[in-house]
Parts: C-alpha cells; sequence; structure tokens
C-alpha cells in the first residue's frame, strides 16, 4: 500500500510542506541579509537562531524520527539542536550553512526544478 500513485512525486504531508515551507523562508532571509551586506549582531544573531529553532522544534514535533534526525543532523557540532543553546556563537555564514543543508533535505515544493538561467 505504500507505492501507491505516481512514484516519481513523493506526496508531502501539510506538516512537511509548512517545514520546507519554513526552512525556504528563513533561509532565503538570512541569505539576503547577507548579501546585503546586514550582519546582525551575536546578540540579534543569537535570538533570532533560537526563535528559528524553536519554529523548527513545533514544526516536527510528531514527525517520525528520521525525519527528526534529518532536521538535527545539519546543526550537530555547531549548536545544540534538542536543547535549543549554542555551546559557542555560531556566526550567520554557519547558521546560513546550516539552512543552506536543511534546504537540500526539506526542499519546498514550489521551488523550480530546473535551474535559473545564467
Amino acid at each position: 500500500a505504500a507505492c501507491r500513485g505516481p512514484p516519481r512525486k513523493m506526496e508531502q504531508s501539510k506538516a512537511m510542506q509548512s517545514t520546507c515551507a519554513y526552512v525556504a523562508k528563513v533561509a532565503n532571509e538570512v541569505r539576503d541579509r547577507l548579501d546585503a551586506g546586514k550582519s546582525p549582531s551575536p546578540e540579534q544573531l543569537a535570538n533570532y537562531v533560537r526563535q528559528v529553532v524553536d519554529q523548527l522544534q513545533k514544526l516536527i514535533k510528531g514527525a517520525p524520527r528520521n525525519i527528526q534526525d534529518k532536521m538535527a543532523q545539519p546543526w550537530k557540532g555547531l549548536y545544540d539542536f534538542w536543547n535549543n543553546r549554542a555551546p559557542k556563537a555560531i556566526s550567520a555564514q554557519t547558521f546560513l550553512g546550516i539552512l543552506e543543508e536543511l534546504e537540500m533535505e526539506f526542499p519546498a515544493e514550489s521551488a523550480p526544478s530546473e535551474p535559473a538561467p545564467a
């Protein structure tokens, strides 16, 4: 029963769609700010990362274990995802790197599949 429907595209649950959309939104915001040369203060960044992690934890609360592990993986060694605290301050670039890994793991459905023209 697990393989019904078109095998091409996995049906995403509402929760999964919300998670993917949120990851994309945050990654784009952080990318745009860094591209514009706007770096947050360490304090602002720490607060923002905490809010983002809090939201991500809520989004994956009822998710299967493998989804939760996928969400926590990019943070390993950089940030304590489950306790939502930083062992040491992370830079905005590091945070963006984590978000970009999450974007690959949790791609938003609305993103066009073909690369944009250069």
